[in-house]
């Protein structure tokens, strides 16, 4: 996962950029994240090979852990809200999983 801080409507923009990085041989997924306030944040994802999608379970806990050192994370994705507790160098991820056809 590459993280990004900044603006997520920039996914479309830098989300092939990072992609196919000289950095990543083998591609990454990237978040372009904005931190809104302490615990909460807002992301959009690009996951390789795919482009852009509404969300990410693996995203949501690299968004987590790039932008804060513990505790409870509320991470804001167009297809919904997902929640990270950072502990003792552990991640636990909570929220709805659902199938998109």
């Amino acid at each position: 996962h590459a993280v990004v801080v900044g603006d997520p409507d920039e996914i479309e923009r830098l989300g092939p950029l990072l992609e196919s990085h000289v950095r990543f041989p083998n591609r990454t997924n990237v978040q372009v994240v904005r931190v809104d306030a302490p615990g909460e944040v807002t992301a959009r994802v690009w996951e390789r090979g795919v482009g852009e999608t509404s969300s990410s379970g693996t995203g949501a806990v690299a968004v987590a852990a790039a932008t804060h050192d513990r505790g409870e994370v509320l991470v804001h994705f167009p297809g919904g809200d997902l929640r990270v507790r950072l502990e003792g160098g552990h991640a636990t991820l909570t929220g709805p999983a659902e199938r998109l056809d």
